[in-house]
């Protein structure tokens, strides 16, 4: 194991420079290695508080990469091809070849859902860890942290139990940290969408309303409420919220631009889920379990296709 302080501080920050620009294209092999070099230089200088909590945090960003993977893998993995109908409607016997041209498909898919379940337990694991490291930088804490300082503690942990698919848990340790830090509006954001991944949208709608409430001006509330209403049985409320949140805007206000951007944006997916409503399709934004053995499943639009 090298120590930390064998490198120099900004040969560190760029090593989880590259971590994070591998991560952005999706090279997961480049990415991984970079992420678990990063983790091994960090868990040797751990000293303070907050080493503890900066190493929690590259743990879930490793965690997302899985997750990233694990998505990826399951792209990969090919549907069973419908059987052929004769014309009374009955399944055409298949040839010798075919059949083994079928056994042949079965084996893929059962060896790439092993892959991609590998890395979707990889990410589980690693938000275990997370959640260790999170907690003893809360148990090193100084007596002097700010009640802002243990709330992103709190924050932290409430993103180590979410990654590990423990929403109650994470809801819980956000409750915690807005006891902490009750003005920062985007602790309700998070709340909200923690709320709408377990299909509690009319507390979720309450949340954002409430964040909207307290900080009127903060485009990243505002836009975070839009996306959550293209889910809803009219994705064009998505445009007339932060049309609603543009027009409210004084003039010259800086951001005005990323507004207008933000609607032109909402606009297109407003009206693509639309036409998915109208061919029958589901638009969803909560988590779905998938299997790539049920032919005919429904079209899902997931929240991370829509970016920032």
């Amino acid at each position: 194991m090298v120590a930390a302080c064998e490198l120099a501080p900004e040969n560190i920050n760029f090593l989880r420079d590259l971590a994070s620009r591998e991560k952005a294209v999706n090279t997961f092999t480049a990415s991984i290695n970079a992420y678990l070099r990063y983790i091994e230089i960090l868990k040797a200088g751990l000293t303070e508080y907050f080493d503890y909590s900066n190493l929690a945090s590259v743990y879930l960003e490793l965690g997302d990469i899985y997750n990233n993977k694990y998505n990826a893998d399951l792209g990969k993995v090919p549907t069973l091809p419908q059987p052929e109908l004769d014309e009374d409607g009955h399944e055409i016997p298949l040839t010798s070849e075919q059949e083994t041209e079928l056994a042949a498909t079965r084996a893929r898919i059962e060896a790439l859902n092993m892959i991609a379940e590998a890395s979707k337990t990889e990410a589980f694991n690693l938000a275990v860890e997370a959640e260790s490291y999170f907690q003893k930088a809360l148990d090193n804490a100084p007596e002097e942290l700010s009640n802002e300082g243990i709330a992103n503690i709190k924050i932290g942990l409430a993103g180590a139990r979410e990654a590990r698919g423990d929403i109650e848990g994470a809801l819980d340790y956000m409750k915690e940290a807005r006891e902490l830090n009750p003005a920062n509006a985007n602790y309700l954001v998070y709340m909200a969408s923690l709320e709408s991944s377990r299909g509690n949208d009319e507390k979720a709608r309450e949340l954002y309303i409430e964040a909207r409430t307290m900080d009127p001006e903060n485009l990243d509330i505002a836009y975070s409420y839009a996306q959550s209403l293209l889910y809803s049985d009219n994705p064009a409320d998505s445009v007339v919220e932060m049309q609603a949140y543009r027009d409210a805007l004084p003039e010259g206000h800086p951001n005005i631009e990323r507004a207008e951007q933000a609607i032109a944006t909402l606009q297109m997916y407003a009206d693509f889920f639309a036409s998915l409503k109208a061919s029958n399709v589901e638009v969803d934004g909560h988590d779905h379990d998938h299997d790539h053995e049920n032919e005919g499943a429904d079209v899902v639009i997931e929240d991370d296709d829509i970016q920032q």
